[in-house]
C-alpha cells in the first residue's frame, strides 16, 4: 500500500501523522456495521457508498428512498461525547476543520 503524505501549512509533513491518518476508514468502519446488521435483521435491503448522490451516504434503502450517514465521534462532534478527542498538534486548525463540520452536518 503506497503511503499518501499531504503536506501541513508549514510544508513539513509528519511520518507519523501521516500514517495515522491514512489509516482512517471511510466505509466500513464499526458502527457502519453494526446499522447495516440491525437493518438486514428487520428484512430490510440496502446499497453502500452510493457515490452518485450527494455526500455519498453510508447507507441507501432505494425501496425506501432514504440515505443514511453513520457519522463518528471523532469527526463530527456530537454534543456532550467524550469520544470526541482533540489532536495535541496543531490545535487551531483542528479547532477550524471540527467547527466546519459540525456546521455543514
Amino acid at each position: 500500500m503506497t503511503s499518501r503524505r499531504l503536506p501541513s501549512p508549514d510544508g513539513l509533513v509528519d511520518p507519523t501523522r501521516s500514517r495515522i491518518m491514512c489509516s482512517v476508514r471511510r466505509a466500513h468502519t464499526g458502527p457502519e456495521l453494526v446499522v447495516r446488521k440491525i437493518l438486514h435483521g428487520l428484512g430490510l435491503r440496502f446499497r453502500l457508498q452510493r457515490r452518485e448522490l450527494p455526500g455519498t451516504p453510508d447507507i441507501v434503502l432505494p425501496k425506501h428512498k432514504t440515505a443514511i450517514f453513520v457519522h463518528g465521534c471523532f469527526w463530527h462532534r456530537h454534543a456532550g461525547c467524550g469520544k470526541a478527542t482533540l489532536p495535541k498538534t496543531r490545535v487551531e486548525f483542528w479547532i477550524d476543520k471540527f467547527d466546519r463540520n459540525v456546521v455543514r452536518d
